[in-house]
């Protein structure tokens, strides 16, 4: 198949839905050899942080010299972004060319395969083919029984921060969701946990005992914040000084001590690590979408938080850097998030909210998000063209206000879009 076939094949994926389990994605891998036994994997599962753990810690193994694989979801800019090499996207020939040699196997099977445990299934094939050090491999929900967690013992389990999210999938508690993360666990592994919530720390550290698992965690009170502004932090963490991250939003540090931690964890395990490839790592890292500030005058900012805990850093952040300006939230969402809570924190720094619909089968509609809004008593306009949303907002901030578009990954691409034909 060509690549626009391909495109055609994930819609027919697509319909299938999203099932967790392994048995289908075990019996495909199977079929084509096992190419995930001949990987090594850093695996990274976690309510939120995982798309920055992911990206700082590749740029750093690959600046320490490593040929290092990264598979992540969903892709922002593209399809293709979602499998990496060295922070190169797979081409759309030889994404086509995978599929092409996976298509038969998946489609021979009596209980087929989903879309989701498809592309993964082409991410492992694709990096043993081309012979990756290392791949780090985020979770795509939960992590028990989440397609990724088919590898054996990674190099190291890390979980990032934990909190409410896709709860109907996952439990309706920290501890249940903490329990289905830590689920990507091995016996005798190493893991590397975010920490700073309790419930969640009981959890994974009862789990990893039960496992003889050895657990670390960031040293937080050897974190030091030196500056912080729109174009990134300096900090000091551990005997490491000077340390400059591009990722703007003062709990990107924490991210990266995350990241910190894990490195030395690497380094034990006899990777060879320089603090100058850290360093270079660091500062290289920047990701769409994670507060993206996309143009100035007037600042236009991009965000893919989607639920409280994610949505609360974004706004702190706004708070910081924004508190004078007029804020013109423009927003879309799924519906099976948390989204009245999110409204509640959003709210107190909205000057109005313009209301979309991304493209997405789970999509809340404009005019539903926004009658949810209008319970605040904020001016709300709903739209049903996502490039007459962004027009409007532009023309409420002039030249001096701020828009902020955020509630979900999925609707960046037709907003940047849009963007790009307004200047």
């Amino acid at each position: 198949m060509n690549y626009n076939e391909f495109q055609n094949y994930l819609k027919i994926l697509s319909q299938r839905g999203s099932k967790l389990g392994l048995d289908r994605i075990k019996k495909l891998l199977q079929l084509i050899g096992n190419p995930q036994d001949k990987l090594k994997f850093i695996h990274v599962a976690g309510t939120n942080g995982k798309g920055s753990v992911c990206a700082m810690t590749s740029n750093i193994l690959i600046e320490a010299g490593y040929k290092v694989g990264m598979y992540t979801s969903p892709g922002v800019t593209c399809f293709e972004e979602r499998i990496q090499i060295n922070g190169v996207n797979i081409s759309r020939e030889i994404l086509a060319e995978v599929a092409t040699y996976i298509y038969s196997y998946a489609e021979s099977m009596e209980d087929k395969p989903t879309e989701f445990e498809v592309v993964t299934v082409i991410g492992f094939e694709y990096f043993h083919r081309t012979g990756c050090d290392v791949v780090v491999l985020e979770v795509g929900m939960g992590g028990k029984m989440d397609a990724t967690n088919v590898i054996g013992a990674p190099e190291i389990s890390v979980i990032t921060a934990i909190d409410l999210d896709h709860m109907e999938e996952l439990g309706s508690t920290v501890s249940l969701i903490a329990k289905e993360k830590a689920g990507i666990i091995k016996d005798n592994g190493n893991v590397v946990f975010y920490g700073q919530n309790p419930e969640a720390f009981d959890v994974i550290s009862e789990i990893c005992i039960q496992l003889h698992a050895e657990l670390k965690c960031p040293n937080y009170s050897n974190l030091k914040l030196i500056s912080h502004s729109v174009n990134g932090s300096v900090f000091e963490y551990n005997e490491l000084k000077d340390l400059h991250i591009s990722l703007i939003g003062k709990y990107q540090i924490y991210n990266a001590s995350l990241v910190l931690c894990v490195m030395d964890t690497m380094k034990n395990k006899g990777w060879n690590i320089s603090d100058e490839a850290i360093r270079k790592g660091l500062i290289k890292t920047k990701l769409p979408d994670r507060f993206e500030i996309v143009q100035t005058n007037p600042y236009f900012i991009m965000d893919g938080g989607h639920n409280p805990h994610g949505v609360t850093g974004t706004i702190e952040t706004i708070k910081e850097f924004f508190e004078d300006k007029d804020i013109t939230v423009l927003m879309g969402v799924m519906a099976d998030k948390n989204v009245d809570e999110i409204i509640s924190i959003i709210a107190p720094i909205a000057s109005r909210f313009i209301t979309v619909t991304p493209n997405n089968i789970r999509a809340m509609k404009a005019e539903e998000l926004a009658s949810k809004i209008r319970k605040h008593k904020i001016n709300v306009f709903a739209y049903d063209k996502i490039n007459e949303a962004v027009k409007s907002a532009l023309d409420f901030a002039g030249k001096d206000g701020v828009v902020v578009a955020m509630g979900t990954f999925y609707m960046y691409s037709e907003v940047k879009q849009s963007l790009l034909s307004c200047k």
